[in-house]
This record gives structure tokens, C-alpha cells and sequence, in this order.
């Protein structure tokens, strides 16, 4: 993997979304935070010291420049698996990397309810464990949060 880190920001079918990356992957994933300047102010707080790069640089590496184009494409309605996009997760406590790789497993659109999830990861009786590491989910979408439902199927 290319040893650049820095950040950019790219329009989608949503709005701008904010994505940072170092050489071991994509670090942080920003969704639309209302306009662009509040979407480049939030992925900037997180990767203050990389540098911002226009989402056309030659610059981005390889990886960077597919993932953004698979996020597009994801936000776009394409809703291909995006497991495969190489994620840094190093900042993640063990037990939220666990419950990370176990939901970047599960097929596109399926979901799975936090209990399914802790069982998935190893540790069946910490559904609770697994919504704060859903809350503190540094790249949504890369890790589909947004796929994890209550025991009964609601939202909460």
C-alpha cells in the first residue's frame, strides 16, 4: 500500500462525503454533515496534520481513489459489498475490531440484530457492547453500521 496519508472530499448522490487514509488504509469515513465546508471542517478535524487533496489529484493512492469511486457508486444505489476496501481499524479497541470484521462479512443488504452481531464476534451475551461500537464506527458504510437492527428488526 502507497506510504501517503491525507483526506478529500467528493460529492455523492447524498451530498459530500469526507474520507482519510494512511498507508494501512481508510481511517474515517465522513457522510454528509450538512453543506460541503461543514463536511470538509469535520473530516479536517480528524486528519488535521495530512494534507487535503482535490478528489481529481494524481496524488490519492490507487486504493483511495477506488474506494471513493465504490462509496459514489454505494451512495448512488449500487449496493455492491464493499468489504474488501482496505480499512485501518488500529485505533478500535479488540472487541469493537472483532465486531468490525464480523459485520464486514455479512452480504450486501443483509441485516443482523446486535445480538446476532456479539454472537458473530465471539462474545454472545455483549449486544450492548456492540451498539457503542456501532456508535463510534470510524468508517460507516466501509463497516455497514446502518445494517444493525434491534432483537425485534426496529430502529432505535
Amino acid at each position: 500500500m502507497d506510504g501517503t496519508r491525507g483526506c478529500t472530499v467528493f460529492d455523492t448522490a447524498i451530498g459530500p462525503c469526507g474520507i482519510a487514509w494512511n498507508e494501512h488504509g481508510v481511517d474515517r469515513v465522513q457522510l454528509p454533515d450538512g453543506d460541503r465546508k461543514t463536511t470538509t471542517a469535520r473530516i479536517r478535524s480528524f486528519a488535521a496534520s495530512r494534507p487535503e487533496l482535490s478528489s481529481t489529484s494524481r496524488r490519492i493512492p490507487s486504493f483511495v481513489r477506488d474506494a471513493t469511486r465504490r462509496l459514489k457508486a454505494h451512495l448512488g444505489g449500487r449496493l455492491d459489498a464493499l468489504a474488501d476496501v482496505p480499512v485501518d481499524l488500529r485505533s478500535a479497541t479488540p472487541f469493537a475490531t472483532a465486531v468490525y470484521d464480523a459485520l464486514r462479512r455479512t452480504a450486501p443488504g443483509e441485516v443482523l440484530s446486535y445480538g446476532e452481531l456479539a454472537h458473530a464476534a465471539g462474545r454472545p451475551k455483549a449486544a450492548r457492547a456492540v451498539g457503542r461500537a456501532m456508535a463510534t464506527n470510524p468508517v460507516p458504510l466501509l463497516v455497514p453500521c446502518h445494517r444493525v437492527l434491534a432483537s425485534d428488526r426496529s430502529l432505535h
